[in-house]
């Protein structure tokens, strides 16, 4: 989700994350948003809910893009 976000300059928000579920939805205003779950019989992971249409602009300044991403990066 970190790589999709920085490479497309959106700016999502973890909602809720851990072990078994993750949340994230992008600025306040848009509509995209991703809910996916741990399968645990099957160790791996479902998404849940995914609206994928994006109404907010892009934004080269993402909170996800850190000094640490891009040194594990390149």
């Amino acid at each position: 989700v970190r790589r999709v976000a920085i490479v497309q300059g959106r700016d999502i928000q973890n909602i809720r994350c851990n072990r078994r579920q993750l949340e994230v939805r992008c600025q306040d205003g848009c509509p995209w948003r991703l809910y996916a779950s741990v399968i645990e019989k099957k160790g791996s992971v479902a998404i849940k809910q995914l609206h994928k249409e994006h109404v907010c602009h892009r934004n080269v300044h993402t909170r996800q893009l850190t000094a640490q991403w891009i040194a594990e990066e390149f």
